[in-house]
């Protein structure tokens, strides 16, 4: 009998995706609108922090946009999995644990921070979580209003600036001395 011709079903697909992969194009693959009567759904993307090396990992730069991947996955978290908490010294143990989900805190207010020991964690804390599920969205939103200023910390840079030029004819950038052409800006020619 082939995969396909199972009576059983799956309850839950677990895609693990190295350690060091962005969740989030493959979490836009799967995040599917109802309507669609998919048979796999998104419910929520987990990753798993190592308490005893997180603070050697690369920080992000606001100044160059730059994020290292680690970074993404605790901003993309719904669930994260602190792991190896048994390796921290005992005795500041209760600090260092503090820092750190303050660390986490700091990308991701949002996500639930559970501790484990080489990565024994109670299943019914990850699995059927439904973050995507569309029943949750005012709660979230609720969430997302009483901790913004949790969420946008320090992300802010007040010398951004907007300039918004509107003319039906062409506009010569070159005339603009602190203009910096992207490759990703494409004008008309």
């Amino acid at each position: 009998m082939t995969y396909g011709q199972s009576t059983h079903r799956l309850d839950h697909r677990l895609l693990e995706t190295t350690g060091l992969a962005n969740p989030a194009p493959l979490a836009s693959v799967l995040w599917l609108d109802d309507q669609l009567e998919s048979d796999v759904r998104l419910d929520s993307i987990i990753t798993v922090v190592d308490a005893k090396n997180l603070q050697y990992q690369p920080k992000p730069n606001p100044e160059s946009f730059s994020f290292p991947e680690a970074y993404l996955q605790i901003a993309f978290a719904d669930v994260i999995i602190l792991n190896k908490v048994d390796l921290i010294s005992k005795d500041d143990s209760g600090a260092v644990l503090e820092e750190l989900e303050k660390e986490i805190r700091d990308v991701n207010s949002l996500a639930n921070i559970i501790h484990s020991v080489r990565c024994q964690v109670d299943l019914s804390k990850i699995l059927n979580c439904q973050a995507y599920d569309p029943t949750h969205a005012a709660h979230l939103e609720a969430l997302l209003e009483e901790n913004k200023s949790l969420t946008t910390k320090g992300l802010h840079n007040g010398e951004v600036r907007t300039l918004c030029i509107c003319d039906a004819q062409h506009i010569d950038l070159d005339k603009f001395p602190d203009h910096k052409r992207s490759p990703e800006l494409k004008f008309p020619a």
